[in-house]
């Protein structure tokens, strides 16, 4: 084993008004990692949980109902997924953050997973193309 997958959810690190989740994970994140680092393990941060849910099932943060389409909550995801990148870039975290999952088990039709492809590529791009 030489990977350690951490999941963690959008709330960690932009909450969004209302939300039910206890704040302060990202103090247990960044333990983690350093020590993961301590001991010659990479570590793998998943976006586990996405606004409105990705999937309907409780580890997501939202059980039963599926509601990541709608509204702001794919433009809230991908702000979410870049301040990670821009986190977990920095020369801190260089040899121990390898990758980070864009989203964890996303559930939908096929069409609406080509648009959503799409548009979370667009904005990906566009959100580091604007950056100085």
């Amino acid at each position: 084993m030489n990977h350690v997958r951490i999941p963690i959810g959008y709330w960690a690190i932009r909450p969004l008004p209302g939300d039910p989740y206890v704040q302060g994970q990202l103090k247990h994140l960044n333990n983690a990692i350093n020590w993961a680092g301590s001991v010659g393990l990479k570590v793998w941060i998943d976006l586990h949980g996405a606004p409105g849910s990705q999937n309907g099932f409780d580890n997501s943060g939202k059980r039963d109902s599926i509601e990541w389409q709608q509204g702001d909550n794919v433009k809230h995801t991908v702000e979410t997924i870049r301040d990670l990148a821009r986190i977990y870039a920095q020369s801190q975290y260089n040899n121990v953050v390898t990758a980070i999952e864009l989203l964890n088990e996303r559930k939908h039709s096929p069409q609406v997973r080509t648009e959503v492809k799409s548009h979370t590529k667009i904005q990906l791009r566009q959100s580091f193309r604007t950056e100085p």
